[in-house]
């Protein structure tokens, strides 16, 4: 992760929706538990009022900025801040830390998704836990209801909305709130990291389908699925969201 001075002009605005209370940056902050220990990579930095609070926790800050109009006064502001490094750049191009790591970070809402898919899909990626602004709706979403990537998220990691955020807290002020969205590594993860990629394929073939007979029918034989059924108290003309992940771990494991 390098330090550059970026050269050109902004290319206007980026989706950012800038935090204006620096004693509100300080609550969230506080609220994410940052220990002296921690490596945080920040990401979207803008004017830097998280970025102030990362470093007087944290015992490293890597603030990412894409755009050049706050990065430039962001290298000014910490050029002698032996905690943080300001990375000019898009979040999604810049090499991640190999060591374990902490995210935080206000993003623009539309790439809330995206980038959860970026950080929570890999197995190398050793992130401990993030802590992300978003649109509160998508919060809810990621808490609250049940659906196919909260799935496939379910067995490694834990989502719990920690705070809400009015929309006047921002400048802009966006025209919905926000809330604070923290994503923990389970301890005891349900499946082996190296699982990943096989669970999901698994539920995504299995997850449109009307029944779990219908979505188990080329995994698993009948009488075997019945069994299961039984035992992990399913129906089997049930809906695949009707399951919990415990119930989908079982199938999985079965069907192995």
């Amino acid at each position: 992760m390098g330090r550059h001075v970026p050269q050109k002009r902004s290319t206007g605005w980026l989706g950012q929706h800038f935090l204006k209370s620096p004693r509100l940056a300080h609550s969230l902050v506080q609220q994410a538990s940052i220990e002296s220990s921690d490596l945080v990579v920040e990401i979207g930095a803008g004017n830097g009022i998280l970025t102030h609070e990362l470093a007087r926790r944290a015992a490293r800050v890597v603030a990412v900025e894409v755009d050049p109009s706050l990065a430039i006064p962001l290298l000014r502001r910490f050029s002698y801040h032996d905690k943080v490094l300001i990375v000019f750049g898009d979040f999604f191009d810049v090499p991640l830390p190999g060591q374990a790591f902490r995210i935080f970070g206000n993003i623009p809402f539309d790439k809330t998704t995206r980038l959860l898919r970026y950080l929570l899909d890999e197995t190398e990626v050793p992130i401990r836990r993030a802590d992300l602004i978003v649109q509160e709706g998508a919060a809810i979403k990621r808490t609250r209801r049940w659906n196919l990537l909260n799935l496939c998220w379910a067995p490694w990691w834990a989502f719990t909305i920690t705070r809400r955020i009015t929309s006047r807290a921002f400048r802009p002020s966006p025209s919905v709130n926000a809330a604070l969205l923290a994503i923990s590594r389970k301890t005891n993860p349900l499946l082996p990291e190296q699982d990943k990629a096989s669970f999901a394929r698994f539920a995504r073939t299995a997850w449109p389908e009307s029944d779990v007979r219908s979505a188990m029918r080329h995994h698993l034989p009948a009488r075997r699925l019945q069994i299961l059924s039984r035992q992990c108290g399913f129906s089997l003309s049930a809906s695949p969201p009707d399951l919990d992940v415990h119930q989908w771990i079982t199938l999985y494991r079965g069907s192995s």
